[in-house]
């Protein structure tokens, strides 16, 4: 399949459902993948709004947010996903990877540490 078409599936299955979960993040990943990183973030917030803790998503929003300079909305969604109770291990542990980058990135290297440490705990 192409692109495209991948698009006009899930779009089809949103007009279907608008809640469904899966459909609105997997065309999330695939905007992203084409560079369309404004509607990507537009499809992961809007499944925030149906399943608020959907870690993926809130790690996605992170890091779109990390790529285009947005340092503090990145840190907040990197935080958000180190604190949900129910993040898969290996999602944790990209967001505090992700995080420690951050506070690299703008010299915050002590934070960076701690950040880094916790990825370390996380990844067992």
């Amino acid at each position: 399949l192409k692109m495209g078409e991948v698009l006009d599936w899930y779009e089809r299955a949103i007009v279907a459902d608008p809640t469904h979960v899966d459909a609105r993040y997997n065309m999330g990943k695939v905007l992203q993948e084409l560079g369309r990183t404004a509607e990507a973030a537009e499809s992961y917030k809007k499944v925030l709004e149906v399943e608020g803790t959907h870690a993926e998503a809130t790690l996605n929003l992170g890091n779109l947010n990390f790529e285009a300079g947005l340092y503090e909305p990145a840190r907040v969604w990197f935080t958000k996903v180190a604190d949900l109770p129910h993040a898969s291990r290996n999602t944790k542990e990209m967001a505090l990877n992700n995080l420690g980058n951050l506070y690299r990135t703008v010299d915050l290297h002590d934070m960076a540490e701690v950040a880094f440490a916790r990825a370390w705990e996380v990844s067992g």
